[in-house]
């Protein structure tokens, strides 16, 4: 295996776990349940109307009141707050409690409100 085969390994293990640890802390911030499914649930989802997004190395939520929240990696900006420290934990974002939709990649974070504004 080539020295650049082995690095894009490594870097795809690495964004597989920050992926899982990005999911699990989700899943704590919104309230949801990580567990096996079975025939007998009957929800195999967290709570109704939550949307999840994850960047490379930050997340993004919209819980079921409506807000935005952002946690993780923020060199460039991504999680909106206006700055570029680190977040830990899920965090406000504004004062809305209007939005519908949340995308991340790797350097960005796009919420649209139920109004059709970003």
């Amino acid at each position: 295996m080539s020295k650049f085969q082995d690095g894009r390994r490594r870097s795809l293990k690495r964004l597989i776990a920050v992926a899982g640890t990005a999911a699990a802390i989700a899943a704590a911030g919104i309230g949801a349940v990580i567990g096996t499914a079975s025939a007998d649930d009957e929800v195999l989802a967290g709570p109704a109307g939550v949307k999840v997004a994850a960047g490379y190395g930050h997340s993004c939520t919209i819980p079921a009141d409506g807000t935005l929240r952002c946690w993780g990696g923020n060199y460039s900006g991504q999680v909106g707050n206006g700055s570029t420290t680190n977040v830990a934990a899920p965090t406000p974002i504004g004062t809305a409690t209007t939005w519908a939709s949340v995308d991340a990649g790797t350097s960005y974070t796009c919420a649209v409100r139920t109004d059709g504004t970003l």
